[in-house]
Protein backbone atom coordinates (compact mmCIF):
# COMPACT_ATOMS: atom_id res chain seq x y z
CA UNK A 1 0.00 0.00 0.00
CA UNK A 2 1.33 3.40 -0.95
CA UNK A 3 1.44 5.95 1.80
CA UNK A 4 0.03 9.43 1.46
CA UNK A 5 3.20 11.39 2.28
CA UNK A 6 1.13 14.43 3.20
CA UNK A 7 -0.02 12.35 6.13
CA UNK A 8 3.39 11.10 7.19
CA UNK A 9 4.98 12.09 10.44
CA UNK A 10 8.58 12.93 9.68
CA UNK A 11 9.99 11.35 12.80
CA UNK A 12 11.39 7.86 12.73
CA UNK A 13 10.92 4.85 14.94
CA UNK A 14 12.97 1.68 15.29
CA UNK A 15 11.28 -1.51 14.22
CA UNK A 16 10.06 -3.62 17.10
CA UNK A 17 11.31 -7.14 16.35
CA UNK A 18 9.55 -10.22 17.64
CA UNK A 19 6.36 -10.85 19.49
CA UNK A 20 5.41 -9.73 22.95
CA UNK A 21 6.63 -12.05 25.68
CA UNK A 22 5.24 -12.45 29.11
CA UNK A 23 7.90 -11.64 31.67
CA UNK A 24 7.85 -12.95 35.19
CA UNK A 25 8.34 -10.23 37.71
CA UNK A 26 11.56 -10.71 39.59
CA UNK A 27 12.17 -8.84 42.77
CA UNK A 28 15.85 -8.17 43.18
CA UNK A 29 16.64 -7.20 46.72
CA UNK A 30 20.11 -5.76 47.14
CA UNK A 31 20.91 -5.80 50.83
CA UNK A 32 22.65 -2.79 52.24
CA UNK A 33 25.15 -5.15 53.84
CA UNK A 34 26.02 -6.51 50.40
CA UNK A 35 26.80 -3.01 49.19
CA UNK A 36 28.91 -2.35 52.25
CA UNK A 37 30.87 -5.60 52.22
CA UNK A 38 31.15 -6.67 48.59
CA UNK A 39 33.64 -5.06 46.21
CA UNK A 40 31.83 -2.90 43.66
CA UNK A 41 33.17 -2.88 40.11
CA UNK A 42 33.36 0.60 38.62
CA UNK A 43 31.47 1.15 35.39
CA UNK A 44 31.88 3.89 32.78
CA UNK A 45 28.74 6.02 32.20
CA UNK A 46 27.46 5.57 28.65
CA UNK A 47 27.49 8.80 26.60
CA UNK A 48 24.02 8.17 25.11
CA UNK A 49 22.04 6.61 27.96
CA UNK A 50 19.77 9.03 29.80
CA UNK A 51 17.13 11.68 29.14
CA UNK A 52 17.34 14.06 26.19
CA UNK A 53 15.40 17.13 25.09
CA UNK A 54 14.14 16.99 21.50
CA UNK A 55 11.71 18.97 19.38
CA UNK A 56 9.46 17.11 16.99
CA UNK A 57 6.05 18.80 16.86
CA UNK A 58 6.72 20.40 20.27
CA UNK A 59 9.62 20.37 22.74
CA UNK A 60 9.59 16.90 24.28
CA UNK A 61 11.71 14.62 26.45
CA UNK A 62 12.84 11.15 25.41
CA UNK A 63 14.91 8.49 27.15
CA UNK A 64 17.80 6.58 25.58
CA UNK A 65 18.40 3.11 26.99
CA UNK A 66 20.96 0.48 26.01
CA UNK A 67 20.54 -3.28 25.84
CA UNK A 68 22.60 -5.78 23.91
CA UNK A 69 24.48 -3.02 22.09
CA UNK A 70 21.24 -1.43 20.81
CA UNK A 71 19.98 1.97 21.95
CA UNK A 72 16.24 2.52 22.21
CA UNK A 73 14.63 5.96 22.14
CA UNK A 74 11.39 6.05 24.16
CA UNK A 75 8.94 8.89 24.82
CA UNK A 76 9.19 10.22 28.40
CA UNK A 77 6.61 12.91 27.71
CA UNK A 78 3.87 12.75 25.04
CA UNK A 79 5.61 13.37 21.71
CA UNK A 80 3.70 15.45 19.19
CA UNK A 81 3.83 14.20 15.62
CA UNK A 82 5.24 16.85 13.29
CA UNK A 83 2.45 18.62 11.40
CA UNK A 84 -0.33 17.06 13.46
CA UNK A 85 -2.38 17.82 16.56
CA UNK A 86 -1.96 14.36 18.08
CA UNK A 87 0.72 12.87 20.32
CA UNK A 88 2.55 9.59 20.67
CA UNK A 89 1.88 8.37 24.21
CA UNK A 90 4.52 8.05 26.91
CA UNK A 91 6.46 4.83 26.46
CA UNK A 92 6.27 4.82 22.66
CA UNK A 93 9.44 3.46 21.09
CA UNK A 94 10.57 6.04 18.54
CA UNK A 95 13.95 4.80 17.31
CA UNK A 96 16.59 2.12 17.72
CA UNK A 97 20.22 2.51 16.71
CA UNK A 98 23.74 1.29 17.43
CA UNK A 99 27.23 2.74 17.58
CA UNK A 100 29.18 2.58 14.34
CA UNK A 101 32.42 3.67 16.00
CA UNK A 102 33.64 6.86 17.62
CA UNK A 103 30.84 9.40 17.95
CA UNK A 104 28.73 7.98 15.08
CA UNK A 105 25.49 6.01 15.29
CA UNK A 106 23.02 4.52 12.83
CA UNK A 107 19.74 2.64 12.91
CA UNK A 108 16.02 3.11 12.30
CA UNK A 109 13.54 5.86 13.10
CA UNK A 110 9.78 5.60 12.87
CA UNK A 111 7.33 7.65 10.82
CA UNK A 112 3.69 8.21 11.79
CA UNK A 113 0.63 9.44 9.89
CA UNK A 114 -0.25 13.00 10.76
CA UNK A 115 -3.97 12.28 10.49
CA UNK A 116 -4.28 9.98 13.49
CA UNK A 117 -0.70 9.29 14.72
CA UNK A 118 -0.86 5.67 13.61
CA UNK A 119 2.45 4.07 12.71
CA UNK A 120 3.45 4.31 9.04
CA UNK A 121 6.93 2.90 8.41
CA UNK A 122 10.60 2.99 9.35
CA UNK A 123 13.27 5.13 7.80
CA UNK A 124 17.01 5.14 8.30
CA UNK A 125 18.66 7.18 11.05
CA UNK A 126 22.25 8.39 11.42
CA UNK A 127 23.51 10.43 14.32
CA UNK A 128 26.67 12.19 15.51
CA UNK A 129 27.48 13.00 19.13
CA UNK A 130 29.18 16.33 19.82
CA UNK A 131 32.63 16.34 21.39
CA UNK A 132 31.25 17.63 24.71
CA UNK A 133 28.58 14.91 24.74
CA UNK A 134 25.79 17.46 25.02
CA UNK A 135 24.24 17.21 21.54
CA UNK A 136 23.25 14.28 19.33
CA UNK A 137 22.54 15.47 15.78
CA UNK A 138 20.51 13.06 13.63
CA UNK A 139 19.39 12.81 10.00
CA UNK A 140 16.42 10.67 8.90
CA UNK A 141 16.19 8.79 5.63
CA UNK A 142 13.56 11.24 4.39
CA UNK A 143 16.01 14.12 4.80
CA UNK A 144 14.54 15.53 7.97
CA UNK A 145 16.92 16.51 10.76
CA UNK A 146 16.47 15.97 14.48
CA UNK A 147 18.61 17.34 17.32
CA UNK A 148 18.80 15.91 20.83
CA UNK A 149 20.28 17.92 23.71
CA UNK A 150 21.19 16.59 27.14
CA UNK A 151 18.88 17.31 30.03
CA UNK A 152 20.57 18.34 33.32
CA UNK A 153 21.26 15.42 35.66
CA UNK A 154 19.16 14.36 38.62
CA UNK A 155 20.38 12.65 41.78
CA UNK A 156 19.29 11.43 45.20
CA UNK A 157 21.08 10.00 48.23
CA UNK A 158 20.37 6.28 48.74
CA UNK A 159 22.68 5.52 51.67
CA UNK A 160 22.63 6.64 54.43
CA UNK A 161 18.98 7.21 55.22
CA UNK A 162 17.97 10.39 57.01
CA UNK A 163 18.49 10.41 60.76
CA UNK A 164 21.43 8.00 60.73
CA UNK A 165 24.36 8.36 63.13
CA UNK A 166 27.71 7.74 61.43
CA UNK A 167 31.19 7.00 62.72
CA UNK A 168 34.47 5.74 61.34
CA UNK A 169 34.57 4.79 57.67
CA UNK A 170 31.17 4.50 56.00
CA UNK A 171 29.84 3.87 52.48
CA UNK A 172 27.84 6.57 50.71
CA UNK A 173 25.56 5.70 47.78
CA UNK A 174 23.63 7.91 45.39
CA UNK A 175 21.46 7.35 42.37
CA UNK A 176 22.01 9.66 39.41
CA UNK A 177 20.44 10.01 35.97
CA UNK A 178 22.30 11.66 33.09
CA UNK A 179 25.37 12.09 35.31
CA UNK A 180 28.98 11.91 34.25
CA UNK A 181 30.25 12.40 37.81
CA UNK A 182 28.83 12.60 41.33
CA UNK A 183 30.17 14.20 44.52
CA UNK A 184 28.92 14.21 48.09
CA UNK A 185 28.83 17.49 50.02
CA UNK A 186 28.25 18.29 53.68
CA UNK A 187 26.16 21.29 54.74
CA UNK A 188 25.76 22.74 58.22
CA UNK A 189 27.86 22.57 61.36
CA UNK A 190 31.05 24.58 61.05
CA UNK A 191 30.62 24.65 57.24
CA UNK A 192 27.21 26.31 56.91
CA UNK A 193 26.46 26.72 53.21
CA UNK A 194 30.16 26.45 52.27
CA UNK A 195 29.71 22.72 51.87
CA UNK A 196 32.99 20.88 51.28
CA UNK A 197 33.26 17.88 48.97
CA UNK A 198 33.75 14.95 51.34
CA UNK A 199 33.75 12.17 48.76
CA UNK A 200 33.90 11.70 44.96
CA UNK A 201 31.78 8.74 43.91
CA UNK A 202 32.44 5.93 41.45
CA UNK A 203 29.62 4.56 39.25
CA UNK A 204 28.87 0.89 39.98
CA UNK A 205 26.00 -1.54 39.53
CA UNK A 206 24.80 -0.49 42.99
CA UNK A 207 24.80 3.23 42.19
CA UNK A 208 27.43 5.92 42.71
CA UNK A 209 29.53 4.72 45.66
CA UNK A 210 32.37 6.08 47.76
CA UNK A 211 33.90 5.46 51.17
CA UNK A 212 33.98 8.41 53.58
CA UNK A 213 36.08 8.68 56.72
CA UNK A 214 33.71 10.57 59.02
CA UNK A 215 36.59 11.41 61.38
CA UNK A 216 37.69 14.08 58.87
CA UNK A 217 34.87 16.38 60.08
CA UNK A 218 33.90 17.51 63.59
CA UNK A 219 31.21 15.64 65.46
CA UNK A 220 27.77 17.16 64.91
CA UNK A 221 24.60 17.12 62.81
CA UNK A 222 24.76 17.90 59.09
CA UNK A 223 22.84 17.72 55.83
CA UNK A 224 24.44 15.30 53.37
CA UNK A 225 23.68 15.89 49.67
CA UNK A 226 24.84 14.41 46.39
CA UNK A 227 25.70 16.67 43.46
CA UNK A 228 25.55 15.28 39.92
CA UNK A 229 27.30 16.73 36.87
CA UNK A 230 27.06 16.50 33.11
CA UNK A 231 27.77 18.79 30.18
CA UNK A 232 24.30 20.33 30.44
CA UNK A 233 24.64 21.39 34.08
CA UNK A 234 24.61 20.24 37.68
CA UNK A 235 21.95 19.27 40.21
CA UNK A 236 21.77 18.67 43.95
CA UNK A 237 19.79 16.02 45.73
CA UNK A 238 17.61 16.77 48.71
CA UNK A 239 19.58 16.89 51.94
CA UNK A 240 19.73 13.85 54.21
CA UNK A 241 20.16 14.63 57.92
CA UNK A 242 23.05 12.71 59.49
CA UNK A 243 24.88 12.90 62.79
CA UNK A 244 28.63 12.30 62.97
CA UNK A 245 29.69 10.91 66.33
CA UNK A 246 33.27 9.68 66.60
CA UNK A 247 34.79 9.03 70.02
CA UNK A 248 37.77 11.21 70.83
CA UNK A 249 41.16 9.58 71.39
CA UNK A 250 44.67 10.63 72.34
CA UNK A 251 45.63 10.54 68.67
CA UNK A 252 43.22 13.43 68.08
CA UNK A 253 45.46 15.64 70.22
CA UNK A 254 48.60 15.36 68.08
CA UNK A 255 49.85 18.44 66.28
CA UNK A 256 51.92 21.60 66.49
CA UNK A 257 51.03 24.38 68.92
CA UNK A 258 52.00 27.95 69.79
CA UNK A 259 51.34 30.00 72.91
CA UNK A 260 53.14 31.70 75.81
CA UNK A 261 55.25 30.61 78.75
CA UNK A 262 56.43 32.34 81.90
CA UNK A 263 58.20 31.38 85.11
CA UNK A 264 58.76 32.72 88.62
CA UNK A 265 61.22 31.70 91.35
CA UNK A 266 60.30 30.60 94.85
CA UNK A 267 56.53 30.33 94.33
CA UNK A 268 53.98 27.57 94.71
CA UNK A 269 55.56 24.19 95.25
CA UNK A 270 58.85 25.41 93.82
CA UNK A 271 60.10 27.33 96.88
CA UNK A 272 63.56 25.78 97.13
CA UNK A 273 66.21 27.45 94.91
CA UNK A 274 67.09 26.99 92.21
CA UNK A 275 63.62 25.57 91.43
CA UNK A 276 61.25 27.80 89.47
CA UNK A 277 57.56 27.55 88.65
CA UNK A 278 57.06 27.18 84.91
CA UNK A 279 53.66 27.79 83.29
CA UNK A 280 52.77 27.04 79.64
CA UNK A 281 49.59 28.03 77.82
CA UNK A 282 49.26 27.04 74.18
CA UNK A 283 46.58 26.29 71.59
CA UNK A 284 46.46 24.27 68.39
CA UNK A 285 43.80 22.85 66.04
CA UNK A 286 44.12 19.20 67.04
CA UNK A 287 41.97 17.02 64.80
CA UNK A 288 38.54 17.82 63.42
CA UNK A 289 37.08 15.30 65.88
CA UNK A 290 38.00 17.41 68.92
CA UNK A 291 38.14 20.96 67.57
CA UNK A 292 40.54 23.57 68.95
CA UNK A 293 42.82 22.35 71.74
CA UNK A 294 44.09 24.37 74.72
CA UNK A 295 47.12 23.00 76.58
CA UNK A 296 47.95 24.28 80.10
CA UNK A 297 51.03 23.08 81.99
CA UNK A 298 52.03 24.16 85.51
CA UNK A 299 55.11 22.65 87.12
CA UNK A 300 58.54 23.05 88.63
CA UNK A 301 61.94 23.10 86.94
CA UNK A 302 64.61 21.98 89.38
CA UNK A 303 67.01 22.48 87.65
CA UNK A 304 66.92 20.14 84.63
CA UNK A 305 63.70 18.27 85.28
CA UNK A 306 60.12 19.39 85.00
CA UNK A 307 57.20 18.00 87.03
CA UNK A 308 53.69 19.21 87.59
CA UNK A 309 50.13 18.94 86.30
CA UNK A 310 48.37 19.59 83.02
CA UNK A 311 44.93 20.10 81.47
CA UNK A 312 44.04 19.71 77.81
CA UNK A 313 40.69 21.27 76.91
CA UNK A 314 38.79 20.48 73.69
CA UNK A 315 35.27 20.94 72.39
CA UNK A 316 34.39 17.35 73.33
CA UNK A 317 35.96 17.06 76.78
CA UNK A 318 38.95 17.72 79.01
CA UNK A 319 41.96 15.59 79.89
CA UNK A 320 43.91 16.11 83.11
CA UNK A 321 46.88 14.42 84.72
CA UNK A 322 50.53 14.63 85.67
CA UNK A 323 53.55 15.71 83.67
CA UNK A 324 57.26 15.03 83.97
CA UNK A 325 60.22 15.46 81.69
CA UNK A 326 63.63 16.94 80.98
CA UNK A 327 64.46 20.63 80.53
CA UNK A 328 67.57 21.02 78.38
CA UNK A 329 69.69 24.09 77.79
CA UNK A 330 68.71 26.10 80.87
CA UNK A 331 72.34 26.85 81.65
CA UNK A 332 72.82 28.76 78.41
CA UNK A 333 71.01 31.44 76.42
CA UNK A 334 67.48 30.80 75.12
CA UNK A 335 65.78 29.17 73.33
CA UNK A 336 65.31 26.33 75.80
CA UNK A 337 63.92 22.92 74.94
CA UNK A 338 61.66 20.85 77.18
CA UNK A 339 60.96 17.18 76.52
CA UNK A 340 57.92 16.19 78.55
CA UNK A 341 55.69 13.17 79.05
CA UNK A 342 52.09 13.83 80.03
CA UNK A 343 50.63 10.97 82.07
CA UNK A 344 46.88 11.06 81.50
CA UNK A 345 45.01 10.37 84.75
CA UNK A 346 41.40 11.31 83.98
CA UNK A 347 39.15 12.68 81.26
CA UNK A 348 35.66 14.09 80.83
CA UNK A 349 33.11 14.12 78.01
CA UNK A 350 34.26 12.09 75.01
CA UNK A 351 37.54 11.48 76.87
CA UNK A 352 35.81 9.94 79.90
CA UNK A 353 37.88 7.04 81.18
CA UNK A 354 40.81 7.83 78.86
CA UNK A 355 44.32 7.20 80.20
CA UNK A 356 47.69 7.06 78.55
CA UNK A 357 50.76 9.12 77.72
CA UNK A 358 51.50 12.04 75.41
CA UNK A 359 54.98 13.25 74.44
CA UNK A 360 55.42 17.02 74.19
CA UNK A 361 58.41 18.88 72.73
CA UNK A 362 58.57 22.57 73.65
CA UNK A 363 60.95 25.15 72.23
CA UNK A 364 60.88 28.19 74.55
CA UNK A 365 62.14 31.73 74.07
CA UNK A 366 62.32 34.21 76.98
CA UNK A 367 63.99 35.43 80.14
CA UNK A 368 61.29 34.79 82.72
CA UNK A 369 58.66 37.25 81.55
CA UNK A 370 55.77 35.98 79.41
CA UNK A 371 57.22 34.96 76.08
CA UNK A 372 56.23 33.02 72.95
CA UNK A 373 56.48 29.25 72.92
CA UNK A 374 56.09 26.75 70.09
CA UNK A 375 56.14 22.98 70.15
CA UNK A 376 54.36 19.80 69.19
CA UNK A 377 52.36 16.98 70.74
CA UNK A 378 52.80 13.36 69.72
CA UNK A 379 51.30 10.14 71.06
CA UNK A 380 53.78 7.25 71.52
Amino acid sequence: MRLDRSHDLRIGLNRLVGSLCSVAAVLIVVMTSLILTSPATAIVPDPIVGDWNVTYGNPDVVAMTLSGGVYTETAVTPVQVVGSSCDLPVGTVIATFSSTGGDSYSGQHGLWFTSNCSFAEFTSFTGTLSSNGNTLTGVLGNGEGVTFTRTPPTTSVLIPSTGKTLSGSTTLDASALNATSVEFRLFGGIYGYNAPVICTATPTIYGWLCNWNTATVPNGTYLLASEAFNSAGTAFSSGVSVTVNNPASLVDLTGSFSGTTSWTSGTGGCAFPPAIEQVFDATYPGSSAVGSVTLHLDGCVAPFTYAGTFTITTSVGTLAGNVSGTANGLGGPPPYDFYLTLTVVSGTGAFSGTTGTIDVNIGMVGDGSPSPVTGSVSVP
